[in-house]
């Protein structure tokens, strides 16, 4: 996956949804300016509905309706930029997807949400201790 330049914030959405353990909670953007607020090679870094932070590894959780396997939907999740990476084999409906870059995979979770059969998304998140 190319990684973003440490110009592109702005290409990053300022919330992410949170998964379901955080009832509806948001992952938000780190507002601190410079160093503290940046990842790996530029990666935003992000604050939990916990407070705490945490930064995107890149890679999407996505679950679809029981019986619809992961494999059948390829063809919607390329149209919006995503591949599918892996699909776990004791969870035919779900797969672990990427885009071409961060900031791609990111702006994908919110269109992904949308599709009909989606049960849900989750962006992986690594806590900020991980990262180093």
């Amino acid at each position: 996956m190319a990684e973003p330049s440490p110009d592109s914030a702005r290409e990053f959405p300022r919330e992410i949804p949170a998964p379901e353990a955080y009832k509806g909670g948001k992952y938000t953007l780190a507002q601190d300016a410079g160093a503290a607020a940046r990842g790996p090679v530029g990666s935003p870094v992000y604050i939990s509905p916990t407070g705490e932070r945490v930064v995107p590894s890149g890679t999407l959780f996505v679950q679809f309706a029981a019986g619809t396997r992961a494999e059948d939907r390829r063809a919607d999740l390329e149209r919006i930029g995503l591949r599918i990476v892996k699909a776990p084999g004791f969870a035919p409906h779900a797969a672990y997807v990427e885009g071409l870059s961060l900031a791609k995979t990111l702006l994908a979770a919110g269109k992904l949400q949308s599709f009909d059969g989606v049960q849900s998304v989750e962006v992986q998140m690594k806590r900020e201790a991980e990262r180093k």
